[in-house]
């Protein structure tokens, strides 16, 4: 039973960390004084292309997300 602790732990310590890299990603590609405005000028027509791989770590943050509270529903 410990082990399924240890795991759901995991779990959430990688839940906590997925969206540094599409963060970081964010930053360099809207610059530093933009993100920390939030969002650029015009945002959703004229929103800054983000790189593919971090469109995908941000899928993969948002699945994560929906995916703990289940996990923790089972145990």
């Amino acid at each position: 039973m410990n082990d399924i602790y240890y795991y759901l732990l995991l779990s959430g310590v990688l839940t906590l960390l997925l969206w540094t890299p599409y963060i970081l990603a964010r930053v360099f590609v809207w610059g530093l004084p933009t993100f920390l405005n939030n969002y650029p000028n015009n945002f959703p027509i004229d929103k800054p292309q983000q790189p593919l791989w971090a469109e995908r770590a941000q899928r993969a943050h948002l699945n994560m997300v929906e995916t703990m509270p289940r996990l923790l529903l089972l145990y």
